[in-house]
């Protein structure tokens, strides 16, 4: 099985002088030979500029066309997901005395998150529900609530979540880096716990927007839960690899902006294929070049999709107890260079024969060695 994702980020629709509605064409055009596979179109955050109902309806056109368009040709089908940003929010010109003092109430460090006011607070994303409503039909949703919503694609035996926070329900006009929180306190555990083998998830501020107690908890979170992670907002694209010393991985993909209000030529979006068969990734950005979109010249290498062991479709998990268990040497041996030996630094893995082998011809049989540590890991 393979899936594809199409990442838009930060669109800014206005009532008018839209530039990228000029570029509808040469954006069906770099698509359309690139879907070979069903495909999920992701918009990190953004769609509209300041959250008023015409600026979402021109961004529901939008998106209608480039999902038709992509079906028609590719005979695939091309599924939306959309989340929301700063620039969703409406009225936020606008001085709103009761919605800063609740602002300021939540964003006090070691502060208790209540639904209720986050549920007050959230109300200059009125507009963008409603179009967030009418656009992701296309999956299950299995949760909601005002700060995340979780939604599941099966396919050919293979689920995949996508968990799709809320970071810009605090949004104000002029935000500052390092004051946002997010809640993770007002959402249950076992809403993380769902096995699948894919796990991504989406938000639109990166975490140096949430202040040091969110964003060390909240990074942490993501990287428990997270085989993929988007992200838009800095109208920069990137693409990292996280990674601890506990076998948690977690790939982030940060969103190019396909409409910058004040640059016409400043115009991408990425593409990432994931192929379960092999079990390998490819992340893909397209730039605008003045007259078409253009692969970007960094080679899009495919890289081997690695599994926090969190995150593995498995419902046996070992306990760090039985683990130190396991690994436990029976014996008091010493080094100088390790305070505890234990068992996994002193095992060898075997090579193992793996013999092809007619059962009419016994005299030509090939042989290939390969190393158990290596099939283990894979």
């Amino acid at each position: 099985m393979k899936i594809q994702i199409i990442q838009f980020s930060d669109i800014h629709f206005k009532e008018k002088n839209n530039s990228l509605l000029q570029k509808k064409d040469q954006l069906f055009d770099a698509l359309k030979n690139e879907l070979t596979d069903d495909t999920i179109l992701l918009v990190s955050g953004d769609s509209a500029f300041s959250g008023t109902k015409s600026e979402f309806n021109i961004a529901n056109d939008f998106y209608s066309e480039v999902i038709r368009k992509l079906n028609d040709y590719s005979k695939k089908e091309v599924k939306l997901i959309i989340i929301p940003g700063n620039h969703d929010c409406q009225d936020l010109i606008e001085k709103d005395p009761v919605r800063k003092s609740l602002l300021d109430v939540i964003q006090k460090p070691q502060t208790t998150s209540e639904i209720e006011l986050i549920r007050v607070i959230s109300k200059n994303l009125s507009n963008y529900y409603s179009f967030e409503e009418q656009s992701n039909r296309d999956l299950d949703i299995i949760y909601t609530s005002e700060i995340l919503k979780v939604y599941k694609l099966e396919k050919e035996s293979k689920c995949i979540l996508f968990y799709c926070y809320n970071t810009a329900f605090q949004s104000i006009l002029h935000e500052i880096p390092g004051k946002m929180i997010f809640p993770l306190d007002l959402i249950e555990d076992k809403t993380f716990q769902i096995k699948a083998d894919l796990k991504i998830s989406c938000l639109h501020h990166p975490f140096h927007w949430l202040n040091p107690e969110s964003n060390r908890n909240f990074k942490s979170h993501i990287e428990r839960t997270s085989d993929f992670y988007f992200t838009g907002h800095e109208h920069i694209d990137s693409k990292s690899l996280m990674s601890d010393l506990e076998d948690n991985f977690v790939y982030h993909i940060e969103g190019d902006v396909l409409q910058d209000s004040e640059t016409e030529n400043q115009s991408g979006f990425n593409l990432v294929n994931v192929n379960f068969e092999t079990n390998l990734f490819q992340v893909k950005n397209f730039k605008w070049n003045g007259e078409r979109y253009k692969e970007s010249e960094n080679i899009a290498n495919w890289n081997s999709l690695k599994r926090g062991t969190l995150k593995i479709n498995n419902p046996y998990q070992l306990t760090e107890t039985f683990k130190a268990k396991l690994n436990d040497i029976g014996a008091n041996f010493s080094h100088p260079n390790i305070s505890q030996v234990k068992l996994s630094d002193i095992y060898v893995y075997p090579n193992l024969e793996l013999l092809n082998q007619v059962e009419e011809d016994k005299e030509n049989v090939s042989v290939l060695t390969i190393n158990s540590e290596d099939l283990l890991n894979n």
